[in-house]
């Protein structure tokens, strides 16, 4: 069925997260960590909600956790730069001005140009904000 060729699927996708980590160019926004539970080739909570996710256009990588590899399951999750911006626009982040001082203002895309790049913190909550 489609729910089991997509388990299969999610199962080639888990990898060693040193190797997948050594390899990937993504740079993740957040790490949801999950139980491993049951069997990762059945329809497992993080399958379905790295479906969700995906669903809603997130790039979401899974990985066996590199400390419990037998207990731990990790779904990175991703945005692309272009609809973080529009994000932040529509939840009028305050984000940070390129100057001197550290002033900050309602993100607008027209106006990108006169704020500084997301910190790692911003781009999390952003995210967040989007989940």
């Amino acid at each position: 069925t489609v729910h089991q060729s997509s388990a299969a699927a999610e199962s080639e996708a888990c990898v060693d997260l040193k190797f997948q980590h050594a390899t990937s160019s993504n740079t993740y926004n957040w790490v949801l960590v999950f139980d491993h539970g049951a069997s990762i080739t059945e329809i497992t909570p993080y399958a379905k909600v790295a479906e969700l996710l995906r669903d809603a256009q997130f790039t979401v990588d899974i990985f066996r956790s590199g400390v419990a590899s037998d207990n731990e399951i990790l779904l990175a999750v991703a945005c692309d730069t272009k609809r973080l911006m529009t994000a932040a626009e529509a939840q009028r982040y305050p984000a940070e001005l390129a100057g001197p001082r550290c002033q900050r203002a309602p993100f607008t895309l027209h106006d990108r140009h006169r704020f500084l790049p997301f910190s790692s913190l911003a781009r999390s909550e952003i995210t967040l904000a989007m989940m």
